[in-house]
């Protein structure tokens, strides 16, 4: 969970590769709660164990395509699988401006279902407010 660790400074990877949960089979959950936090005490902290919620493909890939933009030096790569049906278009995938897509590569596993091996590259440094789109149905 890229969300809840203390990373390095930014622009210091040269490739992030992952296999992202997208919960086809069961569904990825992220931490976080659906209900308003409360200070968890002190005497409790070395053993509380955070909740999780739901979470949706769509949200994974925006996520990993912004720390990728965050993470990677100018000229890196991002490579990670992304599940897809016969009714696939290159424009479901989730785009950033700072990334480009280079390659998009299919494996078939049912007549139905495929999984795609998807190759970026970081082509500029990330300005402020800058964040990944993605029109992925879910």
């Amino acid at each position: 969970d890229t969300g809840t660790r203390g990373w390095p400074p930014p622009a210091v990877f040269d490739a992030v590769v992952g296999d992202p949960p997208y919960g086809v089979r069961a569904g990825a959950r992220k931490t976080g709660s659906s209900k308003t936090a409360k200070p968890i005490p002190e005497e409790h902290r070395a053993t509380h164990i955070p909740g999780t919620v739901p979470y949706e493909v769509k949200d994974v890939l925006i996520d990993l395509l912004d720390f990728a933009a965050k993470f990677l030096r100018t000229g890196g790569r991002l490579v990670y699988w992304v599940p897809t049906t016969t009714d696939y278009s290159q424009d479901d995938l989730p785009q950033h401006p700072s990334m480009r897509l280079l390659y998009d590569c299919e494996e078939v596993l049912s007549l139905r279902l495929s999984r795609r091996l998807i190759t970026m590259q970081k082509v500029k440094e990330l300005e402020e407010g800058e964040r990944a789109t993605c029109k992925m149905s879910e």
